[in-house]
């Protein structure tokens, strides 16, 4: 079986707002003062469209094991797999013993790898993880796509300057709004709206303003607390009563939509991947997969906002693994459109094109769970 060293070196660019931001933060992450896609996105698309090309072409339904596995790389269960007293070695065994079971199961797991490699394509690209039979390295590797080479200024914080007008650097802060046609125009709902409904708008506007009013009290308090000399728990007391209050309140009729982050369109994100060792069903399949990414070119966050649609453009190099040869330039895989269709140029066309046997393969998490099991293996007192 030949196997192929090949490399992707090349950008993807912003056509629209990139907003992709951490838990619990409206920041973009930041890399040297470059906001970035990180490469988790990028890889667990391109996984989704594996996947997706798998079951496009076999017809397959996946149940819950064979999603997630394929999807994610199997469920953490940390049951799974802890040897059981007596399963692999008998109580009193010797060292040695237990150091030969451990190698008959590292050997095993050489095994299922192989077997993913020669049934499993998709396993064999992106790996598995804790969830899977054994852990299976992925011969995929993306890096971060990073905002290319101009010096955007940054603050004291080595973050992107950002200012209002998006011109100071590569991203720019988002305000969004939302309209409130009882307040703005009632008019324009008079004949939409039943007899009572304003009545109802008004009661729940003046019970709004009491949370807008016990919030303002609640910031007023915090900052109070943190003064010398304040009486902390009369101040913790009011704080909790107020808390309690605002639990009861109903939810406000027009929510306060946060303004976040984004980077600008136009900008070109560097990045690059490789796959080692690659078979010709791996290469076939990454092919698959960056067609149906051209077709679904969105990332990030707040894509109901028009966010996330990128253009990509990647020179395609390669070489025979173990070879003393370099790599050679063997075409191009781009695409301008976010819904359109990707050009493959060169070699990734004909991986494109190459018929993947599909009866020969296997993508079931059972197919690589039944090469997991060893026989049974005991050693005698």
């Amino acid at each position: 079986m030949n196997k192929y060293d090949v490399f992707l070196e090349g950008s993807f660019t912003t056509l629209s707002p990139l907003t992709y931001t951490n838990p619990g933060t409206d920041k973009l992450p930041v890399i040297g003062g470059k906001p970035y896609l990180p490469s988790s996105a990028i890889r667990g698309k391109l996984r989704r469209k594996a996947r997706d090309a798998v079951i496009m072409e076999t017809g397959a339904r996946l149940d819950f094991d064979d999603f997630f596995f394929l999807t994610l790389g199997g469920l953490n269960n940390e049951s799974k797999g802890k040897k059981k007293s007596g399963d692999d070695v008998a109580e009193g065994a010797s060292n040695e013993a237990e150091e030969k079971a451990a190698a008959a199961k590292e050997s095993y797991g050489i095994r299922v790898i192989q077997a993913a490699e020669r049934f499993n394509p998709l396993i064999s690209l992106f790996g598995a993880g804790p969830g899977s039979p054994v852990a299976i390295p992925a011969k995929l590797a993306v890096a971060h796509a990073i905002a290319n080479d101009i010096k955007y200024p940054v603050d004291k914080f080595n973050r992107p300057l950002i200012s209002d007008d998006g011109k100071t650097g590569c991203a720019s802060i988002v305000h969004p709004c939302r309209t409130d046609d009882a307040r703005r125009s009632p008019a324009d709902i008079t004949d939409i709206v039943s007899e009572q409904f304003f009545d109802t708008y008004l009661e729940r506007m003046a019970v709004q303003k009491e949370g807008s009013d016990l919030k303002k009290r609640k910031a007023d308090l915090l900052a109070l607390k943190r003064k010398a000399g304040a009486d902390k728990d009369l101040i913790a007391k009011e704080i909790n009563d107020i808390e309690q209050a605002l639990k009861a309140k109903p939810v406000a009729i027009s929510n306060i939509v946060l303004d976040y982050e984004v980077i600008n369109p136009g900008v070109e994100l560097a990045t690059s991947m490789r796959v080692l060792r690659a078979t010709e069903n791996d290469l076939a399949l990454l092919a698959r997969a960056f067609q149906l990414l051209a077709r679904e070119s969105v990332f990030g966050g707040r894509i109901a906002h028009g966010n996330g649609l990128l253009a990509g453009n990647f020179v395609v190099s390669i070489r025979e693994h173990g070879s003393l040869a370099s790599r050679r330039e063997v075409g191009r895989i781009s695409w301008t459109d976010p819904f359109g269709e990707a050009v493959f140029d060169g070699e990734p066309q004909k991986w494109l094109d190459m018929q993947m046997p599909w009866d020969d393969l296997d993508f079931t998490y059972k197919a690589l769970a039944a090469v997991a099991v060893p026989p049974a293996k005991r050693v005698s007192k």
